[in-house]
């Protein structure tokens, strides 16, 4: 109960240790069940992984480099999250909503950050703690909710 109260208006993930798996590998327990969205999530793994380069390793060009791949990001995650909201539908995952909502704050939050990049008033810094946040809060929890709803209703679901 504690993490679904109020989570449209205060996402839980914003208040998460950020912390991105080590050497950002991948573990198979970071795994969905569904390997087109496994491959996704790998794939914004790597780009959390540059992100995190460019700020622990800044170089002239950085807030350029920071914005590029931020902006791959962002169109990256829409892609994903088309994707993931489709088989959520699919699935009639019963707390669809709330995922969406998350999907929203996310889309929102690399809105924010690309325009303060643009007009270099940001700290790569909070973008590489946010997107921390992000992956502990929303990918190895939240997108764990429909996982385990995705195994117990697998044979519904294949056989629909």
């Amino acid at each position: 109960m504690g993490r679904a109260l109020g989570y449209a208006c205060r996402p839980f993930f914003n208040h998460v240790m950020p912390v991105l798996p080590k050497n950002y590998d991948w573990h198979p327990d970071y795994s969905v069940g569904i390997p087109a969205l496994d491959a996704q999530h790998k794939r914004l793994l790597q780009l959390c992984q540059r992100i995190s380069s460019c700020t622990i390793h800044p170089i002239p060009e950085g807030y350029d480099v920071l914005h590029y791949i931020l902006r791959d990001m962002a169109n990256y995650a829409e892609e994903h999250f088309r994707s993931e909201e489709q088989v959520l539908r699919d699935m009639h995952f019963p707390d669809l909503e709330k995922h969406l909502a998350e999907h929203r704050v996310y889309e929102a939050k690399l809105s924010e950050f690309l325009a303060s990049l643009s007009a270099h008033h940001h700290e790569p810094e909070q973008l590489a703690k946010f997107l921390g946040s992000w992956w502990v809060g929303h990918i190895l929890h939240s997108d764990m909710d429909y996982a385990a709803y995705y195994k117990s209703a697998a044979p519904c679901v294949s056989g629909s």
